[in-house]
């Protein structure tokens, strides 16, 4: 399990990534949802930012061929069921 890393070619990182098991997880607070002004700068644009960099890293992971999870607040406590119903066998 890596924590942190780098996406090639950009400036982005990916949360923590399984390699051998092609799982990508992305731990989401409030501010890739809606406008948090600490986080987005009192710019709503940056809001906007914060969604299309989630998007690419998305689709990075569908072109790569591994999965990728998003968990939210909303998730918590995770169990077994959630990481199946996103497709992803423990």
């Amino acid at each position: 399990m890596t924590e942190e890393m780098p996406l090639v070619g950009t400036r982005m990182k990916l949360d923590l990534v399984n390699i051998t098991r092609k799982i990508i997880i992305e731990t989401c607070g409030k501010q890739h949802e809606k406008y948090v002004p600490f986080f987005h700068k009192n710019n709503e644009q940056e809001l906007l930012k914060q969604m299309k960099r989630d998007l690419s890293k998305s689709k990075w992971a569908e072109i790569n061929g591994f999965s990728y999870i998003e968990i939210y607040e909303r998730d918590l406590p995770l169990k077994k069921e959630f990481f199946e119903e996103m497709g992803v066998n423990l």
